[in-house]
C-alpha cells in the first residue's frame, strides 16, 4: 500500500470515491480518504 498526495476537484473529494491516477505513466486504483495521513511533525515516529 502506497500513499500519494493530490489536489482535486471538489465533485470528486468525496470520501470513500475511486479513482484511476496516472503516475509516470502507470495507471493506479486509489481512494479519497477523509483525513490526511501526512504526518509532518514525525509525531507518529516519536510515539
Amino acid at each position: 500500500m502506497s500513499e500519494s498526495t493530490c489536489m482535486r476537484r471538489l465533485d470528486h473529494a468525496q470520501e470513500s470515491t475511486k479513482l484511476k491516477i496516472k503516475i509516470l505513466g502507470a495507471t493506479y486504483n486509489a481512494t479519497v480518504v477523509g483525513e490526511s495521513p501526512f504526518d509532518a511533525e514525525n509525531a507518529a515516529l516519536r510515539a
